[in-house]
């Protein structure tokens, strides 16, 4: 572990974790909308954008349970070494994904392409302090504690000299990421102010995504990214864009989701949509699969909106992996 923003991992660790389950149907999904909008109340309306991930949703597929039975961590693993299998990782936390993490938000305070973006993960879930601080020490990394507005943060720096942080804001809510991150929402938790369901628009979006999709997200369109955009192949007028969300889901052994560009400028929505929709035909040479997954991708436009929604089974991600395997090893040959 390179990192000393254990907590932080840990919960993207399980994110990864559970996204290898995609398949078989889902159970009950608890009061995940409850718990995101006690966590939205943690994001401060400075934030650019969130992710929101709804565990309770998420670890009810019930593939999950083959999963956490013989993942023996693979790719993860060699990026830690705490860890040695689904099980271990539940002693030595004192957290079991599918019992004891409600949901997950990610608030976002930069551009979404900075290179070390400014973030702060927001976790409801049940968990042991002490446990959870004795695994710290464990990992043999130093780390510091500083009081900051009567709340204790824990902090430290990764190889490269990145520093990192996290807040145990109360008995259900934990925080961590970038120190200013974490400290904008330390912030608002202790003093109060104004979170981003204040703020209209973005409140507006949030509504839209709902709460009941295993992810979603909302973002303000990033101001230096507005305007004329693209090559001789593919222009885009983002002059008049406003914000991006959408949602993921899982039923029926198919995931789907929607993402929708806010964008009032009709003629300049049409005019994309076209080309992107010219250019499937293209990607649809690669083959079998990439076929029929352009196919279950559909891009329409309306006067306020650029609108991407998809439905892929399964057994078509199972193709398109195989695919992906085979095209590595060619290459390696």
């Amino acid at each position: 572990m390179k990192k000393t923003n254990i907590l932080l991992t840990l919960v993207v660790m399980i994110s990864m974790l559970a996204l290898v389950t995609g398949c078989d149907e889902t159970t009950s999904v608890g009061e995940s909308a409850a718990d995101l909008v006690e966590l939205y109340n943690y994001v401060p309306d400075t934030a650019t954008g969130l992710f929101t991930i709804n565990f309770n949703k998420l670890t009810s597929i019930s593939a999950f349970d083959k999963m956490k039975d013989d993942m023996k961590f693979d790719d993860i693993s060699k990026k830690q070494k705490l860890f040695k299998n689904y099980q271990d990782f539940i002693e030595k936390t004192g957290i079991d994904p599918k019992k004891d993490i409600n949901s997950v938000v990610v608030a976002v305070f930069s551009e979404l392409d900075e290179k070390n973006p400014e973030l702060s993960l927001i976790a409801n879930l049940n968990y042991d302090k002490q446990k959870l601080l004795g695994l710290l020490k464990e990992s043999g990394k130093d780390f510091q504690t500083s009081d900051f507005n009567g709340m204790t943060m824990y902090s430290g720096k990764n190889d490269e000299g990145k520093e990192s942080g996290f807040i145990f804001l109360s008995d259900k809510i934990i925080t961590a990421g970038s120190i200013e991150g974490v400290k904008k929402v330390a912030e608002l938790a202790g003093k109060g102010g104004k979170n981003i369901l204040a703020d209209p628009k973005m409140k507006s979006y949030m509504d839209k995504v709902g709460g009941s999709s295993i992810f979603s997200f909302v973002f303000r369109f990033p101001e230096k990214l507005k305007g004329m955009k693209g090559n001789s192949m593919v222009q885009a007028d983002f002059s008049k864009a406003e914000a991006l969300y959408g949602n993921v889901d899982f039923s029926s052994n198919t995931w789907m989701g929607k993402f929708v560009l806010v964008s009032y400028n009709e003629e300049g929505n049409t005019n994309l949509v076209t080309t992107l929709n010219g250019l499937k035909g293209l990607g649809a040479m690669g083959g079998p699969e990439i076929a029929e997954l352009i196919n279950n991708i559909d891009i329409s436009a309306t006067s306020d909106s650029i609108i991407l929604s998809f439905k892929i089974t399964s057994e078509l991600l199972e193709k398109l992996k195989a695919k992906a395997e085979g095209t590595t090893k060619n290459i390696s040959n």
